[in-house]
């Protein structure tokens, strides 16, 4: 499944990439993806959880409404 498809669909038909790049979170000691999308009208976001990507997609969608 790609990352794209956790995204709302009027925000994931308009996503023109998607960069996963490794993290490390040093307040949790972990491992972790940090994810960057960019939509066709050049707006780009990021996030650290797919939830936060989610997010931010839902509130990109509700402005362009």
């Amino acid at each position: 499944m790609e990352i794209k498809d956790y995204l709302p669909k009027r925000i994931r038909d308009r996503v023109t990439r998607v960069d996963v790049e490794p993290d490390f979170d040093y307040n949790k000691n972990r491992s972790v993806q940090h994810y960057f999308v960019t939509l066709d009208d050049g707006t780009e976001f990021d996030a650290t959880t797919i939830k936060e990507l989610k997010e931010i997609a839902k509130r990109i969608e509700s402005k362009s409404k």
